[in-house]
């Protein structure tokens, strides 16, 4: 273009949208150029105009880098904290939306684990349905025969929850218990806890000797 002065072999580029060098590119290496041809110039909001992988709209990886050029390095990825309470995903945060869910957090009873430990409403709800929480001092709350309103069974458990198994039993009496659990009454439909064939077998054998003392010896 030898109406331009400012256009010439050896002249240096400009952003003017000219050939200023004579090269047959227009604008290189100016802020208005894409230089790493990824869709933007500086001019237009490419942070690193020098590689293909930064640029406005790319996707935002894990790697330290400011990606998509919005100022926020790693966004949306495991370790950075979305919801700003404190925990990245890759540092146990179950939910980094919500900033009311992390392993920090109190479990409260709204259907969702508050506290990352993979148990929603820990504690808080009668799993067993025995009329007693975990909270509540049910230290087992998987089976109806544990909780601190049951009496102790000789049955290897601690029912009554005072950290004692069996206290009171008589080792060499094994006695059996109903196979239904019991419901919030603490009860069982289908006879009281230990009323086994054992127990059966001991009430028939002393209704026996009563009969017999009261028969006299034999003639």
């Amino acid at each position: 273009d030898d109406t331009s002065a400012a256009v010439f072999p050896g002249a240096p580029e400009l952003d003017d949208d000219l050939d200023n060098d004579c090269d047959d590119t227009v604008d290189e290496g100016t802020t208005g150029f894409d230089n790493d041809g990824d869709g933007a110039s500086d001019s237009e909001g490419d942070c690193d105009d020098t590689d293909a992988t930064i640029g406005v709209g790319v996707s935002e990886v894990e790697d330290g880098v400011d990606n998509d050029c919005d100022g926020i390095v790693d966004e949306g990825t495991a370790t950075f904290d979305d919801d700003g309470d404190g925990y990245t995903e890759e540092g146990g945060d179950c939910d980094d939306a919500n900033p009311l869910a992390s392993p920090g957090a109190e479990e409260v009873l709204n259907g969702l684990d508050d506290d990352c430990d993979g148990v929603v409403d820990a504690g808080l709800l009668d799993q067993d349905g025995d009329g007693y929480t975990a909270d509540a001092g049910d230290c087992d709350d998987t089976t109806g025969w544990v909780n601190p309103g049951m009496p102790e069974h000789c049955d290897d458990l601690d029912n009554d929850c005072d950290g004692d198994t069996d206290e009171g039993c008589d080792a060499a009496v094994e006695e059996e218990i109903p196979v239904e659990p019991p419901n919030e009454c603490g009860c069982a439909s289908d006879g009281p806890p230990g009323f086994g064939a054992a127990s059966l077998a001991l009430v028939l054998l002393a209704g026996l000797r009563r009969r017999r003392a009261a028969a006299g010896p034999p003639r």
